[in-house]
């Protein structure tokens, strides 16, 4: 495995990072991910482990970025250098939520837009095009979207680009990444100025549901090994099956099964759901506020939920069986199956050597 230090602009890997003792590297499927780094407090690490330096990793596609160092000694008297940062993704915290500072307290509306696009919509305006700025521009980023995802209807509120990109997503399940693809040698230029060539694409994805594909499903459990320590939970404490759904000028009833049922006494369980937010009226007002009443309902299910520990070295590879976003099972040894999506991969490096596991987040 390898770290390096790459140049901002070009891409380019620059200088292979030595005597390093351990390493954590996270990256996320709907968040920026981070990092943590022990290295040796030689010349090499001090002059090339500076805050704002970008890092890259052998194993992953995402461009870190390093924002704090500490010098420190150990209770043996060992000297080292702790070294932390977030993924490229979280210059978005470094961006504002708007299309122009004099309209920013009337928020910005997407209307009938799928939320793939708002996502895109949302980082090519203010991150490639700047239109509040143009000094917002971040050089050599451009989009893509890889997923459409169902349309919506929303006005978002004036904030960081990320606080209001991680809402879009969330909406529809989606995730967001920067990936880059790293340059070699030296860049090309033109009487003396570096051509910088070499993209960041901010991608909207969303995962594969690998949970029924037969026989090559991707089922974490205790029979094939890829799985140990597992337990299983049953629960219907914040279960809620009638939701009463409200705006300004319109109400709804939604009941959560279609045509409603009556839920009467003990068996009635009311959600109280604000959608002030939604200001159109009429039919389509009414639907809208069906669809947040049943999105409400969603988040608010019975839950039975299996758990463990992934076993790294089982059948089940990442990048190779399943990727971020995926949609896995986890069964445990009584039968019950719980699917999950795959959030996070963490990387780890110690005296241990390599080693890598998802973390996986129920779908309820």
């Amino acid at each position: 495995m390898e770290i390096f230090t790459i140049e901002q602009g070009t891409n380019r890997r620059l200088n292979l990072i030595e005597n390093f003792e351990s390493l954590i590297w996270t990256e996320r499927y709907n968040a920026y991910g981070d990092f943590e780094l022990y290295a040796e407090t030689t010349e090499d690490n001090l002059a090339r482990l500076k805050p704002g330096q970008w890092l890259g990793f052998d194993k992953s596609d995402r461009i870190m970025r390093i924002q704090k160092t500490f010098k420190e000694t150990t209770d043996d008297g060992h000297k080292r250098l702790k070294v932390e940062g977030k993924s490229l993704e979280s210059i978005f915290m470094e961006r504002a939520a708007i299309y122009t500072v004099a309209t920013a307290k009337n928020g910005w509306t997407f209307s009938g837009t799928s939320i793939g696009d708002c996502a895109r919509m949302l980082i090519d305006v203010t991150c490639v095009q700047g239109s509040a700025s143009s000094k917002d521009v971040i050089f050599g980023l451009t989009s893509s979207n890889y997923t459409s995802g169902s349309a919506i209807n929303i006005t978002i509120k004036p904030g960081t680009v990320y606080d209001r990109l991680k809402e879009i997503c969330d909406t529809g399940n989606l995730g967001f990444k920067i990936t880059y693809a790293p340059q070699e040698g030296v860049p090309p230029q033109i009487s003396g100025v570096i051509i910088y060539n070499a993209p960041l694409n901010f991608i909207v994805y969303q995962g594969t549901d690998r949970s029924d594909w037969g026989s090559d499903s991707v089922a974490f459990s205790e029979d094939s090994d890829s799985l140990f320590n597992s337990s299983e939970l049953m629960s219907e404490e914040n279960f809620k099956n009638v939701a009463y759904v409200y705006s300004n000028t319109q109400s709804t009833i939604v009941d959560e099964i279609d045509p409603p049922s009556l839920h009467p006494g003990f068996t009635r369980k009311v959600l109280l759901v604000d959608a002030t937010d939604i200001t159109t009226t009429g039919t389509t007002g009414l639907n809208m506020l069906t669809q947040r009443g049943r999105e409400a309902l969603t988040n608010n299910k019975k839950l039975t939920l299996v758990d463990g520990k992934i076993n790294p070295d089982g059948i089940f590879q990442y990048k190779e069986q399943y990727n971020l976003g995926d949609i896995v099972l986890i069964k445990s040894n009584g039968g019950t199956s719980t699917q999950a999506r795959v959030t996070e991969y963490i990387w780890t490096y110690d005296s241990d050597g390599l080693n890598g596991y998802p973390t996986l987040t129920a779908i309820v």
